[in-house]
């Protein structure tokens, strides 16, 4: 924890307060902003080729096929300021996945829309801008979910829980393009008209699942998610029998007991009050095998469960809320396990030394060629603007105090091997696998637990 000093974010005066906030605003690294369609670049004028005439005397045979037949090409061809990323894979690669030239005759015009859709990624973004930036470009496609939205207004429309669409981060490593994390060959950045253009010598795969789905689907994260789910349920069972009922079944602040870490953690979908379905936002976690529970002496989920039972416990306290709201038995404190895996999936926010807000927790999404200590060493994963009082007095603040929580571990880089290395015991864990692409975020697979000091 650290607070920050003199000409970067304290204040004394409410002056300096909109300072703070303008400072917060201009993180480097926000949760999942892409900047607003059509503002990417100022369209060039000077860029003469046509978008048809560079595919048709291009080797993308296949994609040019494919693209021809669909209804993008008229999408594209209408005069607009919207202009756009083309990713366009190599033949050999639309082969492997089944788009041969006789699959693409066969197709619909509808098929080849809902397959090409991916590759089309709203503004245009140069190999300038990718190199310029440090970290992954967040770029969104046309290829919407009708059946799934997302919460941050700034993804695609500016409309508050649009419908989800795929995303694509894309960077330059070593004169190599990456796409979500996965090198798609040396980098070659072709202006068109109407798109910048990129050949990638992979084709895309889309998500399918939730990082909650696919994490119980492995066996190998067998042990992480049985102890969440049963961790889930011995807390609400200690509010039913503190007070008689289920926290789903009471009032408002009952219900904020009704522990669920899968929503907790942004693992999941959440439900809106119009009744559908939403991506909050998309993260970043570090989940630990059941093989480095047991490096770490958990052989079982009884292991796990002694283990809590022998460090103190959530207590039922009873509580006076005031107001129409009844009185009520709330629990207070966590399970200890709740602290050990807390630098996996919510980036060590426990070990913070004040109670940060809900909303000043940052939320981003970090493939592996941004697992790197030069950009996120210092990351900031907490932040907000506290009160500064006079000794002995309380009302008006005399100003306010900007206040941080960074990473809470190192990264360190070799030519085979990424590892996290936590700041406060130095415990290192290797990344066994990396960039599982989910709904809702990225898993990096992890062969250690992280755990803090004293756990």
């Amino acid at each position: 924890m650290k607070r920050i000093k003199n000409n970067m974010t304290i204040a004394r005066y409410f002056f300096f307060l909109c300072l703070g906030m303008l400072a917060f605003a201009s993180c480097r690294k926000e949760e999942y902003m892409p900047p607003a369609v059509g503002e990417i670049i100022p369209y060039e004028d000077s860029i003469s080729m046509k978008l048809d005439n560079y595919l048709a005397t291009s080797p993308y045979t296949l994609f040019n096929q494919a693209w021809q037949k669909s209804s993008l090409k008229d999408l594209l061809s209408t005069p607009s300021t919207t202009k756009y990323t083309i990713l366009i894979p190599e033949n050999t690669a639309l082969q492997s996945s089944g788009w041969s030239e006789t699959a693409i005759n066969a197709a619909s015009v509808e098929s080849l829309d809902a397959y090409l859709k991916r590759y089309v990624l709203m503004g245009r973004i140069t190999e300038s801008q990718l190199l310029n930036r440090g970290e992954n470009y967040p770029a969104v496609s046309l290829l919407a979910d009708a059946n799934l939205r997302y919460a941050n207004s700034t993804l695609y429309s500016g409309v508050t829980y649009d419908f989800y669409r795929f995303h694509a981060l894309l960077g330059i490593s070593q004169n190599q393009l990456i796409v979500n994390g996965r090198e798609q060959g040396v980098v070659q950045a072709i202006s068109t008209e109407e798109a910048t253009v990129y050949p990638i010598e992979h084709v895309l795969a889309l998500p399918t699942k939730t990082a909650w789905q696919y994490l119980k689907e492995d066996s190998r994260f067998s042990l992480y998610t049985s102890l969440l789910e049963y961790t889930d349920n011995w807390y609400k069972e200690i509010f039913r029998v503190a007070n008689g009922y289920a926290p789903s079944e009471g009032h408002a602040l009952a219900q904020t007991y009704n522990r669920n870490s899968a929503v907790r953690y942004k693992m999941t979908t959440e439900r809106s009050v119009e009744g559908y379905d939403f991506i909050p936002v998309l993260s970043t976690w570090f989940i630990p095998t059941n093989e480095a529970f047991e490096k770490a002496g958990f052989h079982s989920l009884d292991d796990l469960i002694a283990y809590n039972r022998s460090r103190t416990l959530p207590q039922a306290v009873w509580h006076i809320p005031g107001g129409t709201t009844a009185s009520y038995y709330r629990i207070v404190g966590e399970f200890a396990t709740d602290s050990l895996l807390d630098n996996h999936h919510n980036w060590g926010r426990r070990s913070a030394s004040i109670e940060f807000a809900a909303t000043s927790a940052k939320w981003s999404l970090f493939f592996t060629n941004d697992l790197r200590s030069e950009l996120l060493g210092n990351y900031m994963i907490n932040y907000q603007l506290q009160p500064i009082y006079l000794p002995g007095t309380i009302g008006t603040p005399l100003g306010y105090e900007g206040v941080a929580q960074y990473i809470p571990f190192d990264i360190q880089r070799t030519s085979s091997a990424i590892n996290l290395q936590s700041k406060e015991t130095q415990k290192i864990a290797k990344l066994v696998e990396g960039d599982v692409l989910t709904l809702n975020g990225v898993i990096h697979v992890l062969d250690n637990i992280l755990a803090p000091e004293g756990f």
